[in-house]
């Protein structure tokens, strides 16, 4: 591999996430990434075909999370790269593309503010192992704490104020908030996995600014196969029975997933939708933050954080 020349001037990061197929033809592949070397059954495929078209043929997630970049580059004055863990450009590619533009040092910023041994830990592993493998000369930069971010806090209860007051003025001493983000095993919460308490962080947090009555955080997207005891309550059961307390409205808002992906458009949009109307209550979802200006003056300031102190 040819040696990088002198390290350039413009700092640069390295934005990480999950991935997920843009279209129907991907999907194969990205479940195979997902199964990590296990067996992909045609019943499973069978069902996540039918999820991706059911949400208009692949997962949008890619093409934000590039327009995303582009803008964050600007705000930031930066060399921004997009690695995801399951798709195409992947976190090895982005390394390829880091050494070759010359970078010796890079924050690897992933694209969820909530830490976990199962994101940003796992992110940073899988990049700092692509380095090595190249023998390359690129030292990364832990991510900062950004969970209760002042800006992450205004865009999330921008997002949500906008949606409550979609809510009919009748209905809104009786409507309940379900801050929802993907379930993860209770082990790793045992074992001091921070994932859980910042989620309740932030939910605090955006709750208080956005002047949400009642609410509650639950989680979703459990995997079918899942074994042990998960995060819960499961956002599913609670909305079958929030109707009992009185309640005549849900406002979903998937605060763990700053991206559209099949866990919104699908899980969200599709199923606690229905599950909201055999309750008999209205139901109203919060937008993810996906490339808004406040999602992209977040990241900068946290980028910003890094940069600053070490220049």
């Amino acid at each position: 591999m040819k040696k990088p020349g002198p390290p350039p001037v413009r700092a640069a990061v390295l934005l990480t996430a999950y991935g997920g197929p843009a279209c129907l033809k991907d999907v194969p592949a990205y479940l195979a990434s997902v199964r990590e070397g296990r067996p992909v059954s045609e019943e499973l495929l069978k069902e996540f075909m039918e999820r991706y078209r059911r949400i208009g043929g692949g997962s949008p997630m890619t093409r934000t999370l590039q327009a995303l970049c582009r803008e964050f580059a600007a705000a930031f004055d930066a060399d921004v790269y997009l690695g995801c863990k399951h798709c195409e450009p992947s976190i090895e590619q982005a390394v390829d593309r880091l050494i070759a533009d010359g970078h010796r040092t890079v924050l690897c910023l992933p694209l969820s503010p909530y830490g976990s041994s199962m994101t940003d830990q796992d992110y940073q592993a899988r990049a700092r192992a692509a380095a090595r493998a190249r023998k390359a000369d690129l030292a990364f930069l832990p991510p900062p704490s950004w969970h209760a971010h002042p800006l992450l806090i205004e865009a999330y209860a921008d997002r949500l104020g906008r949606s409550l007051a979609l809510v009919p003025e009748d209905l809104r001493s009786r409507t309940l908030t379900l801050f929802t983000a993907h379930s993860l095993p209770v082990s790793i919460s045992e074992e001091g996995d921070p994932y859980a308490e910042e989620l309740r962080i932030t939910a605090v947090g955006v709750a208080a600014r956005a002047g949400a009555q009642e609410w509650m955080l639950a989680y979703q997207s459990r995997p079918a196969c899942a074994k042990g005891r998960w995060l819960g309550p499961d956002a599913g059961e609670v909305i079958a029975r929030v109707a009992a307390s009185g309640m005549k409205a849900v406002v979903l808002d998937p605060i763990g997933f700053l991206i559209e992906n099949l866990e919104t458009l699908y899980d969200c949009d599709i199923m606690f939708q229905e599950a909201a109307r055999k309750a008999g209550l209205s139901f109203f979802r919060v937008p993810a933050l996906d490339d808004s200006p406040y999602l992209v003056r977040a990241l900068a300031a946290v980028a910003r954080s890094v940069f600053v102190p070490l220049s």
